[in-house]
């Protein structure tokens, strides 16, 4: 088994998120690394960087991120796979979903790549359920962040463009060989959109019905790929 194999095969991976992110770094080292090989090794590199609070190399990874994507930005809707590791269109919004928890882990301004994140909607033509998860997820924070800026009209707009996109994804499920890995995905992101739509029923009661799921705390438990306590405490300082 190769360093990629290896670093593929999850119940082999190590547990110990330092040991993972030197098996990354091995693995980037290489300089023959096919590009989307490049893109899940930096996406789990740059969680597992969150996860351990290693702000040493975030610039460094920062620099590395915006090069990756504008590698991917000119493949976009190229190629017909649909695999989570070799679909374009899938690296592009995997790699975007760890770039927008880096933004907010550096205490940066993460709005043009929520920005991207968005324009993806209008310009994804395969519309698949295995994008579809991680597309929610910025949608849910970028939509929290909307609302309270006062920007409801954008917030809308987004609202119905995620549901729009859901919609299609469920129609496109059947071209999935693992229908229930993909609708697990599926489920998550539906789970995005309820807590949008709470927020739209929030602007139009003043009875606060809906604030127990339409609150930074709720959102910064649910919608990030980094699940600690650490971090949940960025997302809110996000929000304030």
């Amino acid at each position: 088994m190769n360093l990629y194999d290896e670093f593929l095969a999850i119940s082999v991976r190590p547990n110990d998120p330092r040991k993972v992110i030197s098996l990354c770094e091995e693995i980037m080292d290489k300089n023959d690394l096919p590009l989307n090989e490049l893109v899940c090794v930096l996406v789990v590199r740059i969680y597992k960087s969150i996860e351990v609070r290693e702000g040493s190399c975030s610039e460094l990874l920062a620099d590395e991120v915006s090069y990756v994507v504008s590698e991917l930005v000119s493949r976009l809707n190229r190629n017909a796979a649909l695999g989570v590791r070799t679909d374009c269109n899938h690296l592009y919004i995997s790699l975007l979903t760890a770039k927008w928890h880096l933004d907010i882990f550096r205490r940066g301004c993460p709005r043009s790549t929520f920005d991207d994140l968005m324009k993806f909607i209008d310009i994804d033509q395969k519309r698949s359920v295995a994008t579809s998860q991680n597309l929610s997820r910025g949608a849910l924070v970028y939509s929290y962040r909307l609302f309270i800026e006062g920007d409801f009209s954008k917030f809308e707009e987004l609202s119905v463009k995620l549901k729009n996109y859901l919609v299609d994804c469920f129609g496109n499920l059947g071209a999935f060989p693992y229908k229930s890995t993909y609708v697990g995905d599926f489920v998550w992101s539906v789970k995005m959109l309820q807590c949008m739509y709470a927020g739209l029923e929030f602007l139009e009661s003043d009875e606060g019905k809906r604030n127990k799921i339409w609150s930074a705390d709720y959102i910064s438990a649910i919608a990030p790929r980094v699940k600690s306590d650490s971090f949940k405490l960025d997302m809110i300082r996000f929000f304030d």
